[in-house]
């Protein structure tokens, strides 16, 4: 399973995640960093 966290939410949860054994990232890790929009995460 692979999880996207929104930027919302806190980055601890991804480091929680992945401890469990799930793929995660955070959205401010990847693409623009917290000036990303909601568009550029959807698929194409």
């Amino acid at each position: 399973m692979k999880i996207l966290c929104d930027v919302h939410l806190p980055k601890r949860l991804v480091s929680f995640l992945i401890k469990e054994g799930i793929e995660a990232i955070h959205g401010s890790s990847i693409l623009d960093s917290w000036t990303t929009k909601d568009h550029d995460f959807s698929i194409r």
